[in-house]
């Protein structure tokens, strides 16, 4: 996605953030309702990338993250 969109230095940004992001997915990724929730969001990710339709592709990730901030926020309560 980064390659196509000629966005290498943005892509570099995710890998420097990775370690985290990993982490934190490993702190919710057996949160109940985590897997549920993953599988309604992704689709709707990939669909709005694929309609190179902005607006609800920076709707659905934020969801996502919204939802596993939320998730993360709890387990280290």
């Amino acid at each position: 996605m980064f390659s196509i969109a000629e966005r290498a230095i943005a892509w570099g940004v995710v890998q420097s953030i990775n370690v985290r992001i990993n982490h934190l997915r490993a702190l919710t990724i057996s949160t109940p309702g985590r897997a549920t929730a993953s599988i309604a969001q992704m689709p709707r990710l990939v669909e709005a990338i694929g309609k190179t339709d902005r607006a609800a592709a920076f709707d659905a990730s934020r969801d996502h993250i919204r939802t596993v901030h939320n998730l993360a926020s709890q387990t280290l309560e």
